[in-house]
């Protein structure tokens, strides 16, 4: 097939829905357990005067789902984002 006969349609990127992990700040009571267990180690955690919060790189999250397993408050979801990779 030559490239001219490509369509415009079939050139488009096709976009791939891949899951990330997500952790509800206002849920989160800090205990740093999703944050200690994170293979990747893209989880942080952030301080505030009540104790403080974890949050996810979403661009570094694999979603493999071991911090959701961890999480104490259930406070974590895995997410579909649509992805160019």
């Amino acid at each position: 097939m030559l490239m001219d006969d490509i369509t415009t349609q079939e050139q488009t990127i096709v976009k791939k829905k891949k899951k990330r992990a997500f952790i509800s700040a206002k849920d989160c009571l800090g205990c740093k357990n999703c944050y200690l267990n994170c293979r990747r180690k893209v989880i942080k955690h952030k301080k505030s005067f009540i104790g403080g919060y974890c949050f996810v790189n979403e661009e570094e999250c694999i979603g493999c789902g071991n911090c959701l397993k961890m999480c104490l408050n259930n406070c974590i979801t895995l997410r579909e984002v649509n992805t160019n990779n």
